[in-house]
This record gives structure tokens, sequence and C-alpha cells, in this order.
């Protein structure tokens, strides 16, 4: 192996983790937007986190189910 192809095999690491991480950022972004929001609830399907806080403040104890094993 030269020198050269051990540089160019560097190269293609390294440009091949920023296309991973670039696309982790990507793809933790969706995440965040779809399942915490913003943190303003405007109505309880704006996220994941906006229907667990509309259970969670329900005042009727029907909205919980419970289930018996």
């Amino acid at each position: 192996m030269h020198k050269n192809q051990r540089g160019q095999t560097s190269v293609e690491y390294i440009l091949m983790i920023a296309a991973i991480v670039g696309i982790m950022f990507s793809v933790f972004g969706i995440f965040k937007q779809r399942f915490v929001g913003d943190g303003n609830c405007p109505n309880p399907q704006a996220s994941f986190m906006c229907r667990l806080n509309a259970i969670w403040e329900a005042d009727d104890p029907g909205a919980f189910k419970r289930y018996s094993i």
C-alpha cells in the first residue's frame, strides 16, 4: 500500500463520519420537533409530550384506563 492510498483512506473515513454526523443531527431535529415540540401546547395533538401532558392533567378519572393482568 502506498502512502497516497493511506491518506485517501483517512480522508474517506473523515468524510464518512461527517456524513453520519450530519444525518444524525437531521434525524434528532425531526425527533425533537415531533415528540417534544417547542414546549408550547396550543392543543393536545401538537406533539407527543403535549398528549402525555393532556392525559396527566385530565380531571376526568376515566381518562386513565386500568387493565388487570
